[in-house]
């Protein structure tokens, strides 16, 4: 689907659903979306020129925003309390993630594979079992992004060149059993674990 094409959506209030993956030539998002309250899944996966998102509609529960060009994400989709899954892998343009409380409910894997640009964070969601960074530029993880994501499980670092160290607390998240640092080059110091 085209740009140009869009239908008018903005009548269409019980709407659940919209598909609009692979559409090259979207490069904004209606402001109407966040007005349509039934909407709990939204697509927007592989639209490369796609640069900005509004605000969210209050029931979404699926957001798919991988491969496009966003470079922020709206701070009302990060403190968002009904979306249990958001995908932004592969968000090359991606530079940091808000700095507001994190209010996401995903419970499983939360991944930032290949967003290149990205190099800070804050907070994460607090409840996901896997964090995937793998080939972005962070240098560090915060003691304060770490320690209350309890449930961790796994942390997959790999390919992170700009990192060089790991929170003193890493070792205090009790459910993490798989640690994954494999081409980060210039990786310099791992916490000691104290007994």
């Amino acid at each position: 689907m085209r740009r140009a094409e869009d239908p008018n959506l903005s009548r269409s209030l019980k709407i659940e659903c919209i598909i609009l993956h692979n559409c090259a030539s979207l490069v904004e998002i209606p402001s109407y979306f966040q007005h349509l309250g039934k909407l709990t899944n939204l697509c927007l996966g592989h639209c490369t020129n796609l640069k900005n998102i509004p605000e969210m509609p209050c029931n979404l529960e699926i957001l798919y925003l991988s491969l496009t060009a966003i470079e922020e994400l709206p701070s009302s989709v990060w403190s968002h309390e009904k979306i249990s899954h958001l995908d932004i892998a592969f968000c090359k343009h991606l530079k940091s993630l808000p700095g507001n409380t994190c209010k996401l409910k995903v419970s499983s894997s939360f991944s930032l594979v290949g967003c290149e640009s990205l190099c800070e964070f804050w907070e994460l969601p607090r409840d996901t079992t896997v964090l995937e960074f793998s080939s972005t530029t962070i240098k560090e993880l915060r003691n304060e992004s770490i320690e209350s994501v309890v449930g961790l499980t796994a942390i997959k670092l790999t390919n992170c060149k700009s990192l060089v160290s790991l929170p003193m607390n890493i070792w205090k998240l009790k459910y993490l059993e798989s640690l994954n640092l494999s081409g980060c080059s210039n990786f310099q110091h791992l916490p000691e674990i104290s007994v």
